[in-house]
């Protein structure tokens, strides 16, 4: 992670405590798009007001729309079939990496899987890493697709959850702890629609736009939270130790350990990525802007503006150290660590700037892994660069690359 001021470079922030204690919920002061980064020391702390969390209860549960199967069928719909001829060619809806595992939501609602499977987070009933995408089993009517840390889950039609990978501290919610390399009901969970997984917590979002996270919590016990007072949710990111909810009016909330604060006004674009620490937001005037605390060459300092280089920013997303961003024009921008040619302009040189992504255009979305990246194209190719021990780039090696190459077998 790195950043310095505005005129040089701009960085990640750094942020080392973790979602244990469930969140101090808080809020950033409002900033204006013409702030500039303001450097503090390591141990600068600001006043807190904590979150009201509460254990889980079920929440108010708005009309369920009436397109949605009850939610027994639906579970039963969409772990069936993993018979049949699985035919490459179909397009990528959406894309997702965190650590070193990357999935893709195709046109037919099925997942693709690719990289890291030690604890069966490809969910192609195997524990072996892939370097070409794999199909995840008993899963299909999928419509919304996150991967976390050695785990991923999907949101399936009529508002159910399914989950593969990681399940130490029964993070997929299923019954008991055995990792699961095929996708598993979480039990308990209805009426989902949208979840979003970070190194150690997991958020859904309900059809009614509230809030409900767990988290392993570093004990045996599961904790189910509610975060009170935060309701009319748009989305939700859950990122490395710190989540951030974005309402409809707006405003950001961002909670988890030592928290960054949050009231930033994204209204225009509704775009938010959450890092190792770090929050950024596209601004209403579609620039980028980061907040939290950043290390540049050992040194860690405050960081809080613009990210110099960028516009007309679509959407965008945030890894461990490094973030990347999608420009109305198609193109990606990336700032930030590039120890491993994470930032896709050919070169392992950190920047604060953003710099082009070589050779890519039409771009519709991005996401960032630990020390990769991805980005999916209109025409639903998806295309990476960056790290590659595990074959997280789905280009059939494991071979680090600098620049993008195809994610082939889709």
């Amino acid at each position: 992670m790195q950043v310095k001021t505005l005129g040089s470079t701009l960085g990640y922030l750094l942020l080392c405590s973790c979602f244990q204690d469930h969140g101090d919920l808080q809020l950033l002061p409002p900033v204006s798009a013409d702030a500039s980064v303001a450097a503090a020391p390591v141990n600068a702390t600001s006043e807190t007001q904590p979150a009201d969390v509460v254990e889980a209860s079920p929440p108010p549960i708005a009309a369920v729309q009436p397109s949605e199967p009850a939610d027994d069928v639906a579970a039963v719909v969409a772990e069936s079939d993993d018979a049949g001829v699985d035919e490459p060619g179909k397009r990528a809806l959406s894309v997702s990496t965190f650590s070193r595992a990357t999935c893709a939501l195709l046109e037919d609602a099925t997942v693709r899987c690719w990289g890291e499977n030690t604890t069966g987070s490809l969910g192609d009933g195997t524990f072996t890493d892939s370097a070409r995408p794999v199909k995840v089993k008993k899963l299909q009517q999928v419509v919304q697709l996150d991967v976390g840390l050695k785990r991923a889950c999907a949101v399936v039609d009529g508002g159910a959850l399914r989950c593969w990978g990681d399940n130490g501290w029964e993070e997929l919610r299923n019954g008991n702890r055995d990792n699961q390399n095929t996708a598993v009901l979480a039990q308990g969970v209805a009426h989902v629609a949208e979840v979003s997984l970070g190194e150690s917590q997991t958020c859904i979002r309900r059809t009614d736009n509230t809030l409900e996270c767990w988290s392993y919590d570093g004990n045996p016990v599961l904790a189910a939270l509610q975060v009170k007072g935060v309701t009319d949710v748009v989305s939700v990111e859950a990122g490395y130790f710190l989540t951030t909810a974005v309402l409809v009016d707006g405003s950001v909330r961002t909670w988890g350990g030592n928290p960054l604060a949050g009231t930033v006004d994204v209204a225009a674009s509704r775009s938010v990525g959450s890092g190792y620490g770090f929050v950024c937001v596209v601004t209403p005037d579609a620039s980028v802007r980061c907040q939290g605390l950043y290390s540049v060459h050992e040194v860690v300092e405050r960081v809080d503006g613009i990210v110099p280089g960028l516009s007309s920013v679509a959407n965008m997303s945030c890894g461990f150290e490094h973030s990347c961003a999608v420009t109305q024009e198609g193109k990606v921008y990336c700032w930030g660590r590039n120890n491993r040619g994470q930032l896709g302009d050919g070169s392992t040189e950190y920047t604060g700037e953003a710099h082009e992504v070589v050779g890519l255009d039409q771009v519709v979305e991005v996401t960032c892994g630990r020390e990769h990246s991805c980005a999916r194209k209109a025409d639903g190719t998806v295309h990476c660069w960056g790290s590659n021990d595990k074959g997280e780039l789905g280009d059939g090696t494991t071979t680090e690359r600098r620049t993008p190459v195809p994610v082939i077998g889709l």
